[in-house]
């Protein structure tokens, strides 16, 4: 399968980035939560707004909850991985669902920049690999709309020599060459 649209999430327990690629553009791009801003980091934080099951994530999660006095929730990686239980209004949520929110709603970020709703792969990049975390995310894989092949989970030490294959790959499709010079 020829993957056209690749979406990249650099993630850890207190910001996440945001990068697409498709095949029709000249590099990746980077989504900022402030439109027209220098700011790409997302704070990985949930919040419900009270007495109504609408959810806002990270700046606006953080706003919610120093304005109306809302329950941030934070640590997500962290907490869903020790399998937490997390109460907002007396309601319990498994910190995995609330990690899968954050990630549902980091991929409706970048859909809205007129990208498809669903990313060909997702590629996850954490500070380090472990098995219970490659299962955490691969278990995420179908609440997310995706299997388990969609997702590729990369170590930050090693996400350089993938970042260079897979453009590699991509690029020997594309007229250009390593260093962005056309060779026609």
């Amino acid at each position: 399968m020829e993957h056209n649209y690749y979406l990249g999430i650099d993630l850890d327990d207190e910001n996440a980035i945001v990068s697409f690629f498709q095949l029709n553009n000249k590099e990746p791009e980077t989504v900022s939560p402030v439109a027209g801003s220098e700011i790409f980091q997302i704070p990985v934080a949930v919040a419900k707004k009270k007495g109504i099951g609408q959810w806002f994530v990270g700046e606006e999660a953080r706003k919610l909850a120093l304005q109306q006095s809302e329950s941030e929730v934070t640590h997500l990686l962290e907490r869903a991985l020790a399998d937490e239980t997390i109460y907002v209004e007396n309601e319990a949520y498994p910190a995995k669902q609330l990690l899968t929110l954050y990630l549902r709603k980091l991929i409706y970020m970048a859909a809205g920049l007129g990208n498809p709703m669903q990313p060909d792969k997702l590629v996850i990049t954490l500070e380090r690999l472990s098995r219970e975390k490659t299962e955490l995310f691969l278990g995420m894989a179908e609440a997310l709309g995706m299997s388990g092949e969609q997702i590729m989970l990369l170590d930050r030490q090693e996400s350089f020599y993938y970042f260079i294959y897979i453009n590699a790959v991509l690029w020997v499709k594309l007229p250009y060459s390593f260093n962005g010079f056309y060779e026609g």
